[in-house]
């Protein structure tokens, strides 16, 4: 899916914006596409706004792209912060009709909506406008009608600005009178002038060269200070223009005179710049505003002139005291309408002694690391001066510095860094003369504290804008919304990421493949039996290692700025092996480590192999004979025996298969030997990227197994996994969370609906495509993400570390366990076994498994483990995965749980088989769904289950699943279980022993209950998938009534109970706990789950009962705990009260936090150290909740003297036991005055600050 390579452009736009081919989009989408509503201010100056020639009405036509999002709408939005505009906008883009560029909305023009978006645009038209102002060769793709209008209304007066005509060209002027008229307001532009009737036009070829700038060339300045007066300039100047062509030129035309390109320093103080102005209609300004910018940490006062009494005059201004560089002075007259004029000059000052460069050692190290290069310094020394290098961070905050005495004209630097430094500088380099700084200079390159974030929580967002004036905008926009990693940046870091304060996910060369879209979910092998698709054998070396080498050798780039991990590509697959030499050695060295003997191997396999190494590929020649080439035959041939087909089946046309070639445990250890080696690979992967990175991570992210894949060996040696997001990736999650080292790192790729279904199942590294699909036009964010960045806030802000960084808090379930072996789930899809449930929509071979569908049931609604899910959850209850390869390595205490869940699971080797009787005797309860056991270790076929004596049944043979009416009314222990009669599939298969059936399905005996020893197994005997969902609103009572209380049975009952307004229980939203000290936990509530839509309709077209309202009306819940507790609910700040009983809300998809604690959570406590803080050194705080316990999450901001947030300083905070510490590094030049320090508790919202001065 996101594979820029072969996905072609019309399907990313159509992932951009809504895309049919029956229907337009509907006229809301239409508008906020079209909305030039200003969400992020840039800095800006109101050049005329308000605007004493009055409000103009523009309407703003512009190019939609149809590949990219390049931010067409908000060059209109950023001139209108500039000027008085009230503006409309219509995308267009430049297909018409049929044409699938045109997105495959039925119209006849290019206009964006299809006939939906001509019926809009025809409305707008409806409107008096002043102005048109067309951003592109689109006006052609107008519909004509709207066209005409357009030209009509320019005849009549109305002006119209063209900008990027190129492809118009003459045709389009030809409509027009060119004029040789002298325009004084575009004095400074390349433009081409018309008129046509009584209207303006001003095409505009080229803007004033100071109004441009290089995002990919950066000056020095820029790289660290931005572009923010560059971008003034450009707005300026499309303002003139659009007022030019609207015949509302400024009243007051003004003049300043520098009287010198460049001033020298030492005559500053004698220099005067001439000022002058002029009112047409006779008035004198109010007042004069004069104000001087660099691009650089220069900020001047500015200066105000007032008491003008002429409307016609001149004013001297001093200078003040500059550093040597390039400088903007401009002007602005204002009346009592508004402002009247403006005018703009630029100057240099100069200074014969000067830095001319400034070298770093290197771009980026770790914190704690000098900063280290050298500078020299050019021309006449003067004495009396010294030289510093100093540390700056992108708000021109001094940060470090080293002073050398007297100047030399060379020197090398070091200058110290520590973690609570910002992590993007630049060096400066300034001479200083009296306690002033005389010149400055920076360095070409910036600097990098490499930050990895691998302790935090995060937040991905793929692909990079292609919106180069708007580009350092847009990514610190994305900070702002809680991204803190991109990825799929197009090969390099930018700059601009990294200042905004991002960090990187490469995509590296990793030598992984991609599995087709369709035909086989396997390897493949060429005629020499090399995996393809792959660069070549994993196992071939040293080609293999070299390879590794050199990919991750250009990524050095990415470490020096701060790697999260090191992706090895998306939708990889997570197998792999071929019959190259090596890697069948390396298959033989494994098997060899698996079974310890031959002799082992052979019992096993019933094979009589004398030695490992003499174990070959099965290949069967005569498969597919009629193919006439033998190329186009071996390369099928290797690859079934790569997979061991043989083992499973005949090959395809094969005469020479029979069935003594079946060899279930050889299938099973083959396919086990390809995750392990594909999770080898990545481990080797990750090993050579430490060899740039000492710290790095490595993964991959993109799967859609659901649980068909060897995921504990995959976690066991990667850093890092992101499945796909929607139920298959949350199923996956569900396994990693449980199994997962701490600090391991995974999520999935979210949409809205996925995002906080991430969250609740542990996720501490989400991503998010495209950045395409997160701005519209204009610039806002799209509905679905503003909704992610609104809810999650609270997550960013530190809340998301607390529960699921490294380390996390304690993620708590009811003492539920499932079991997971990836020998399961590929045995479960041989034979009879995918009647029973699915694990892939599409078998190995990439056929769909819908040829026959079961009525009622949608198809991909059969899957068993997830229908386990769900009705856990309905049922207010938590759960956890084990899996076989803990049990045999010994990390899964059975004494953590109360019951074992073993869903499709029909393969039980000796290791799993001795836990599980042990945990049943002890007194655990186990429970079956359907062919526990069928098969021994490996999948090796045997007469009856592994546990048929356990269950107190037998297995007579393998069968395919029946559909009957079932019925089940009995008692376990003292709890009486009935289920009404409703079709249940179920295995005709199962005869009861000295078990006892509490129901049946025609004549199949269900619901088996044995007791032994201390506990008790129960075998269901029927797939879950087709049980009730429980997770339905108006689902049935009775079956809800039996899960809940077989459950109870085993000694698990809910902790807590969910009721809605009526006091009925809640059956479609869960309850996930966090467990964040002693007697303190973190409650989150969140519906409605996947795969709760009533059947057959299994699609998410809208929110199921009771979430079938706005995404935004919260459904109401209460909820019940066992015992009186203290309750805060996040965000919201309410609570507080000591309760056994809340109410809140729950809105789709988003989740409410609320804190449950034993004792009463009081208000932080924050202290300064000292009450006056010394420029250039640190001032420590110490904060204390008294009695708090266990970990907190708080949110840290300081107030300059001026009231507003240094963003600088901006941090989470975790606090043990009532405990933080939190230290401000003072920068050299910190603004002097009263600062604030407020910090405030995520659980309760509860705040304190602490004033300090800083001298």
């Amino acid at each position: 899916m996101k594979n820029s390579i072969v996905i072609p452009a019309i399907v990313i736009l159509a992932l951009i914006l809504p895309r049919t081919t029956v229907a337009d989009p509907p006229l809301e989408r239409i508008e906020q596409d079209n909305s030039l509503t200003n969400e992020f201010e840039t800095p800006h100056t109101r050049w005329a706004r308000p605007y004493a020639g009055g409000t103009l009405r523009t309407l703003f036509i512009s190019q939609l792209a149809t590949n990219i999002n390049v931010l067409p709408l908000r060059h209109s939005v950023e001139l209108m912060q500039r000027f008085d505009v009230e503006g409309d906008a219509v995308l267009v883009i430049r297909k018409k009709g049929d044409d699938p560029h045109a997105i495959a909305f039925a119209g006849g023009s290019g206009v964006y909506g299809g006939k939906t978006g001509e019926k809009r645009l025809q409305r707008l038209l409806e409107n008096r406008y002043d102005c048109y102002f067309v951003g592109g060769p689109i006006i052609s793709y107008l519909p004509t009608a709207a066209r005409k209008h357009i030209f009509d209304e320019v005849s009549r007066g109305a002006g119209m600005v063209l900008l990027h005509q190129e492809e118009d060209g003459e045709a389009l002027l030809a409509e027009f009178e060119e004029i040789d008229d002298e325009a004084d307001l575009l004095h400074d532009m390349k433009t081409r002038r018309f008129r046509r009737g009584k209207g303006r036009i001003a095409l505009v070829e080229s803007f004033p060269p100071q109004s441009s700038w290089n995002v990919y060339n950066p000056s020095s300045r820029q790289r660290i200070f931005g572009f923010d007066i560059r971008r003034d300039m450009l707005y300026e100047a499309h303002g003139r223009a659009m007022l030019w062509a609207a015949n509302r030129e400024p009243g007051t035309s003004l003049a300043i005179e520098v009287g010198k390109e460049t001033i020298a320093r030492t005559d500053l103080a004698s220099h005067k710049v001439r000022l002058r102005w002029n009112d047409a209609n006779g008035k004198a300004p109010r007042r004069i505003t004069a104000r001087i910018r660099s691009e650089g940490r220069d900020a001047q006062e500015p200066i105000i002139i007032k008491s003008i009494d002429a409307a016609r005059g001149e004013t001297a201004i001093a200078l003040p005291v500059l550093t040597a560089g390039d400088y903007w002075i401009d002007a602005i007259a204002e009346g009592t309408d508004g402002i009247t004029g403006w005018t703009i000059a630029t100057f240099g000052v100069g200074e014969p002694q000067h830095i001319r460069k400034i070298t770093l050692e290197r771009e980026g190290g770790e914190a704690g690391e000098p900063i280290r290069g050298t500078v020299t310094v050019a021309g006449p020394a003067t004495e009396g001066r010294t030289l510093r290098v100093q540390a700056v961070d992108r708000h021109g905050r001094i940060v470090s510095r080293q002073v050398f005495t007297p100047v030399p004209d060379g020197a090398a630097f070091s200058l110290p860094t520590d973690a609570r430094m910002p992590a993007y500088l630049s060096v400066e380099a300034a001479l200083i003369e009296d306690g002033r700084e005389i010149t400055r200079n920076y360095s070409v390159d910036t600097y990098t504290i490499i930050r990895r974030k691998q302790n935090q929580w995060n937040l991905l967002m793929w692909g990079r804008l292609y919106a180069s004036q708007l580009l350092e905008v847009a990514d610190d926009v994305l900070a702002a919304s809680g991204v803190t990693s991109r990825m799929e940046t197009s090969n390099v870091p930018w700059w601009f990421m990294t200042r905004a304060g991002m960090n990187y996910t490469p995509y590296c060369d990793s030598g992984l493949y991609r599995l087709l879209d369709s035909g086989p979910q396997e390897p493949m092998v060429d005629e020499d039996g090399t995996l393809t698709l792959a660069n070549g054998c994993w196992n071939d070396e040293p080609a293999v290692s070299q390879r590794l080498r050199k990919s991750l050798g250009s990524e050095r780039d990415y470490a020096r700025h701060g790697v999260l991990v090191y992706s090895m590509g998306d939708e990889q697959a997570v197998l792999g092996s071929c019959l190259h030499p090596s890697c069948w050695k390396i298959y033989q060295q494994w098997l060899g480590r698996e079974y310890g003997t031959i002799e082992a191997l052979n019992e096993s396999w019933g094979s009589d192999y004398s030695a490992f190494d003499a174990i070959e590929p099965k290949i069967d020649e005569t498969a597919i004979p009629w193919y006439p080439k033998r190329s186009q035959r071996v390369p099928w041939h290797l690859t079934w025996a790569n997979n061991e087909y043989s083992s499973v089946a005949m090959t395809s046309g094969s005469s020479a298969w029979n069935e003594s070639w079946r060899n279930y445990p050889r299938y099973i250890d083959r396919r086990s030997f390809q995750y392990w080696n594909f999770a080898n690979y990545c481990r080797r992967f990750r090993d050579a990227a430490r060899v740039i990175d000492p710290h790095a991570v490595a993964g991959v992210e993109g799967q859609d197994i659901y649980l068909d894949a060897d995921i504990d060996v995959i976690v066991r040696h990667t850093g890092w996994w992101m499945p796909y997001g929607g139920e298959n990736g949350d199923t996956t999650n569900e396994v990693i969370r449980s199994i997962a080292p701490r600090g391991y790192l995974y999520g999935h790729f979210s949409g809205g609906f996925s995002f906080w279904q991430s969250v609740l199942r542990g996720g501490n590294t989400l991503g998010k495509w495209r950045i395409d699909n997160v701005f519209t036009p204009g610039m806002q964010l799209k509905p679905g993400f503003r909704r992610l960045v609104d809810s999650g806030r609270i997550l960013f802000d530190g809340v998301g570390s607390l529960l699921n960084g490294n380390p996390g808090s304690e993620m708590l379930d009811d003492g539920i366990v499932m079991l997971h072996s990836m020998a399961s789930v590929k045995m479960a899809k041989i034979g009879d076994g995918p009647t029973y449930g699915i694990f892939r929509w599409r078998d190995d071979a990439g056929k769909v498994r819908s040829a026959e569908p079961r009525p009622p049931f949608h198809e991909v609604n059969r899957r068993n483990h997830r229908a386990w899910h769900r009705n856990l959850r309905a049922s207010t209850l938590q759960f956890r995965y084990t899996t076989d390869g803990q049990i045999r390595r010994g990390e899964f205490d059975p004494a953590s749980a109360r019951i074992m869940i073993l869903s499709q699971y029909e393969v039980i080797g000796p290791d799993e088989e001795k836990l599980i009787r042990k945990f049943v005797h002890d007194g655990g309860m186990l429970i079956a769904d359907v062919r526990p056991g069928f098969y021994g270790a490996r999948g090796k076929p045997r007469k009856g289950g592994v546990l048929d004596d356990l269950f107190g049944v037998r297995h007579r043979a393998s069968a395919e699943a029946a559909q009957a009416p079932a019925e089940i009314e009995g008692t376990i222990g003292r709890t009486r279980l009935k289920l009404e009669q409703r079709d249940l599939f179920v295995n005709p298969a199962i005869e009861v022993t000295d078990g006892r059936a509490l129901g049946r399905a025609g004549r199949t005996p269900i619901c088996i209950v044995r007791e032994t020893g201390k506990g008790r197994a129960v075998l269901l005997n029927f797939a879950m998938w087709s049980f009730p969902k429980l997770a339905v609103h108006d689902g049935p009572d009775d079956a809800v009534a039996f899960f809940r209380g077989l459950l109870a049975t085993g000694g698990v009952a809910p902790t807590l109970e969910l009721a809605d307004g009526s006091g009925r229980r809640h059956r479609n939203i869960e309850a996930m706990r966090w467990r964040t000290g002693p007697g303190v936990e973190v409650l989150a509530l969140h519906g409605p789950a996947w795969g709760t839509w009533p059947e057959p309709n299994g699609s998410h077209d809208r929110m199921p009962p009771p979430f079938e309202g706005s995404m935004d009306v919260a459904t109401p819940v209460t909820v019940k705990l066992p015992e009186a507790r203290y309750v805060y609910e996040m965000r919201s700040g309410r609570g507080g009260d000591r309760t056994r009983s809340f109410k809140t809300g729950v809105r789709p998809r988003v989740a409410t936090l609320v804190v449950v604690s034993e004792h009463e959570l009081n208000a932080p406590e924050v202290r300064a150290a000292e009450h006056k803080a010394v420029r250039g050194r640190s001032l420590p705080f110490q904060i204390r909740i008294p009695g708090a316990r266990g970990r907190q999450a708080l949110n840290v901001r300081a107030k300059r003297p001026a009231g507003d947030e240094a963003s600088w300083f901006s941090q989470s905070v975790i606090a043990e036991d009532g405990k933080a510490d939190v230290v401000l590094p003072i920068a050299f030049n910190e603004q002097t005055g009263a600062w604030t320090l407020t910090v405030m508790d995520l659980f309760t919202g509860k705040k304190d600050s602490a004033r300090f001065e800083v001298e």
